[in-house]
């Protein structure tokens, strides 16, 4: 698939070079269209909804926190004051992984004898082998804007979309006050099964330019190989860079991350990669959306428990040799590379990831993959007695 279909040129200087980059758009790829999760239609069972507390679990408990209704007192309320410090939550259990791209809030009309609102709140989440993670959009703000009256719906975008089969709603508030809740999700079902990566080493930081993962989650838990930290960020966020954009654009380093990239100096041109699934799938292929620099070689090995990878089964790829003048950087060479999978099986995914010039950059590494289905066989077993 070719994603740069147009070069826009121009000169930046990067410490004692002069590099010819260009302009990209951004691409956006996912076959996910958002519908609600099911708080308002009742696809998501009272028993799938809990909380911290509740003023009067009979008239404003979780299961009056539904969008657009007026069930009981109209919408949950939490038992104390909200603060800035409190952690009072409305939680929702989705009971399998989804992503999720939006979420909808309104306050306690209740036929307009309510009063509570949440102005401002957190989003807390988890999804299989993880702890609460805070969530955090592309620009690092953690608090999301919500209501500022009792019935308006307010509907908010989340960039990175959040993967997660659990949620909490942390209302907030910097003085001390009483809050009610009523929610919507939207979202999709996690259809690839991915729900970690972590990498070695970290991507590098020279100078004024950062070229680390900004949008990688804040889980303090460690992958097994690696001991790096394990989460979801810029390789799985479904945005690939194209042509408007290089890793050296002024956007890039003021927020607008498209790519994390290495400096050979800083990484010996080797990137250790280690990708968790959900369950246990077979791969087709995998495709690396990169910038700056060939792959010169690709190892990877597969595994069900990510500490053991099998050793008689790994796949490498070569990515052919481009005569060039001058670095690949210097002539702004986006491009992706696909390698084969041939139906291999596994759970943990080992990548190792060579690379030859100063430079190297990543904006997605996308898998194709289906969920390995056991073979179910039923038995008949016939007894026959003979009486004699």
């Amino acid at each position: 698939m070719n994603i740069f279909p147009y070069w826009h040129f121009k000169n930046i200087v990067f410490g004692n070079h002069n590099y010819l980059l260009y302009n990209v758009s951004l691409k956006y790829e996912s076959q996910c269209i958002p519908k609600p999760l099911g708080m308002e239609n009742g696809d998501i069972k009272d028993e799938q909804l809990s909380a911290s507390s509740q003023y009067d679990e009979d008239s404003v408990g979780p299961r009056s926190s539904r969008i657009r209704s007026s069930i009981e007192g109209g919408a949950w309320c939490p038992k104390t004051y909200i603060t800035k410090d409190s952690y009072e939550f409305l939680q929702i259990n989705l009971e399998k992984l989804y992503v999720i791209y939006a979420i909808e809030t309104q306050g306690r009309y209740s036929n307009g004898t309510g009063r509570e609102y949440a102005s401002r709140y957190n989003i807390d989440y988890m999804r299989n082998g993880s702890r609460w993670i805070r969530y955090k959009n592309r620009s690092g703000e953690r608090i999301i804007i919500g209501n500022n009256d009792t019935n308006t719906p307010v509907y908010k975008s989340l960039d990175p979309p959040i993967v997660a089969n659990k949620i909490r709603i942390v209302p907030k508030s910097d003085t001390p006050r009483t809050i009610c809740l009523r929610v919507e999700l939207y979202g999709c079902t996690h259809e690839n099964g991915l729900i970690f990566y972590s990498y070695s080493p970290d991507p590098s930081k020279k100078d004024f330019l950062d070229f680390r993962d900004r949008i990688f989650e804040d889980n303090d838990q460690n992958d097994a190989i690696l001991l790096s930290k394990r989460g979801l960020g810029i390789l799985t966020d479904n945005i690939i860079g194209t042509n408007d954009e290089s890793p050296f654009s002024f956007m890039q380093n003021m927020g607008d991350q498209k790519w994390i990239g290495w400096e050979y100096k800083q990484s010996n041109g080797i990137i250790h990669f280690i990708f968790e699934f959900n369950d246990l799938r077979i791969f087709d292929k995998v495709t690396f959306y990169s910038f700056g620099s060939y792959i010169s070689r690709v190892d990877m090995a597969f595994g069900s428990d990510g500490y053991n990878f099998a050793s008689k089964t790994p796949i490498t790829a070569w990515q052919p040799e481009v005569e060039l003048e001058g670095s690949v950087i210097e002539y702004g060479k986006a491009f992706n590379f696909t390698v084969p999978l041939h139906n291999s099986k596994g759970r943990f995914i080992k990548i190792v990831l060579s690379f030859t010039s100063d430079w190297f950059f990543l904006s997605e590494i996308k898998f194709k993959s289906s969920e390995f289905l056991k073979k179910s066989f039923n038995y008949i077993i016939l007894i026959i007695i003979n009486i004699n």
